[in-house]
């Protein structure tokens, strides 16, 4: 998880605390109740398990936290060649290589 990331969080049964996060330039993220925590530098399970610990802490009984990355933000790709749209892209989890690498002709 790096700065720009784009992280999916589902809290199991708590709408106001699912949704889309933004790592900032600082590398923390603004998470409902808790506040800022430090993402970056850190895996999507070490992110879970510092969530399910907070949330854990007399907020939650037993919380269920998943965390996924949505959009790397921090990871860029460059496409260049003979494609329809060469340029830098953030990798992103619904976007393939193949995508970004449509030649204009074969």
């Amino acid at each position: 998880i790096g700065p720009g990331d784009v992280l999916k969080v589902v809290v199991l049964g708590q709408t106001e605390m699912t949704g889309n996060f933004t790592v900032g330039p600082d590398g923390m993220v603004s998470f409902p109740i808790i506040g800022k925590i430090k993402a970056s530098e850190t895996t999507t399970l070490e992110l879970e398990r510092k969530l399910t610990v907070l949330l854990a802490d007399g907020i939650l009984k037993r919380p269920q936290v998943t965390v996924t990355v949505g959009e790397y933000g921090s990871q860029k790709v460059f496409v260049t060649g003979e494609v329809q749209r060469p340029g830098q892209y953030s990798l992103k989890a619904d976007r393939s290589l193949l995508a970004l690498l449509r030649p204009e002709r074969f």
